[in-house]
């Protein structure tokens, strides 16, 4: 069931123009050298473009619960390179990052061989040997544990720890409410389908859906809009957004309510009204309510 109504296709709509605008700061930013910290940065950027344009296709055909997952990644994205931006030696946090994705990917490739192996598909095994030893050298021991195993993030801490060391006060509550009121859509748990099991078919049933669509579709908006702009406050290679255009994108996704009075991006749950300007992102305050 697609939502579309004037006031949703107005707050969708501002993803494109994020979208036009990021484009456009990658191209005016491209080094008149090789740079690899340009190549990191555009390669951040890059991820969190086509999330955004993974939720605008989801949302404008209705898909809400889906567009969740996808913010999930997002979040996990602005959370990840918000701790890297704020290491003393950042370039030593990038070499520490990128090191840890090549594990990843190796782990991930002998993962698949293992898997093809298992359910007798054609698999090279020497190839899968020879990886499997190197796995095994000293090549990746910055990442091993006590145990000798290998740790699930580059920089040795859980997503929410991480997250309670964001200078922002609003992150906890982010991930409060993507790691629990919307993980349910993330892991489509009993309680992503107890609405559309109990809810009645009786008269005004279908307007009563439409109306939840088109607030979850919004509030995913709002929330995506206030990770990518701050994401982007966290790529210092990347032409800037300018402070005005920003306010103007956290303005136009709004309620229209509350279009009129002096307000930031707010997110569902405890609300964080975030305002941007010329020194960065500026938390000014949460509260337990819209208000």
């Amino acid at each position: 069931m697609v939502a579309s109504s004037p006031e949703t296709k107005r707050i969708v709509a501002v993803l494109g123009d994020i979208d036009d605008e990021a484009h456009t700061a990658a191209r005016h930013s491209w080094p008149d050298h090789p740079s690899r910290e340009y190549d990191f940065d555009a390669a951040i950027l890059t991820r969190g473009i086509n999330a955004l344009k993974g939720i605008r296709i989801l949302v404008e055909n209705g898909h809400w619960e889906l567009a969740q997952g996808v913010l999930r990644q997002l979040f996990e994205l602005v959370v990840n390179i918000e701790y890297l931006h704020h290491q003393e030696d950042r370039g030593e946090a990038m070499r520490r990052y990128v090191k840890f994705g090549v594990l990843e990917k190796l782990e991930a490739r002998r993962d698949e061989m293992r898997y093809d192996a298992q359910a007798g598909h054609p698999v090279n095994l020497a190839k899968l040997d020879a990886l499997e030893k190197y796995l095994e050298t000293s090549e990746f021991d910055e990442f091993r544990n006590k145990k000798g195993d290998f740790i699930t993030s580059w920089a040795s801490r859980k997503i929410w720890e991480m997250c309670d060391k964001s200078p922002l006060k609003m992150r906890q509550h982010q991930y409060k409410l993507l790691y629990s009121a919307w993980t349910e859509h993330a892991h489509a748990t009993p309680g992503a389908l107890v609405d559309a099991i109990l809810r009645s078919s009786g008269p005004g049933w279908v307007e009563e859906v439409m109306a939840d669509d088109e607030a979850n579709i919004q509030e995913c908006v709002r929330m995506g809009v206030a990770l990518f702009v701050e994401l982007r406050m966290y790529l210092p290679c990347i032409e800037p957004i300018v402070p005005e255009m920003a306010n103007g994108w956290f303005h136009r996704v709004l309620p229209s309510e509350l279009r009129g009075g002096e307000h930031g991006a707010s997110v569902w749950g405890p609300v964080a009204q975030v305002n941007i300007n010329a020194s960065g992102l500026d938390q000014v305050s949460v509260s337990e309510s819209g208000d």
